[in-house]
């Protein structure tokens, strides 16, 4: 049995950050970006 090469994923990057994949990442990458922005800024 023989498979063909897998088809590439091509995610839109038009500001050059990367993307939640739905509606339930989406809130969770925003509180965690936001999280971690707070937590950096002092250092």
């Amino acid at each position: 049995m023989t498979t063909g090469a897998a088809a590439a994923i091509v995610y839109p990057e038009t500001d050059g950050m990367p993307l939640p994949d739905g509606e339930y990442q989406a809130p969770l990458y925003v509180r965690i970006v936001s999280i971690l922005l707070r937590r950096l800024r002092g250092e």
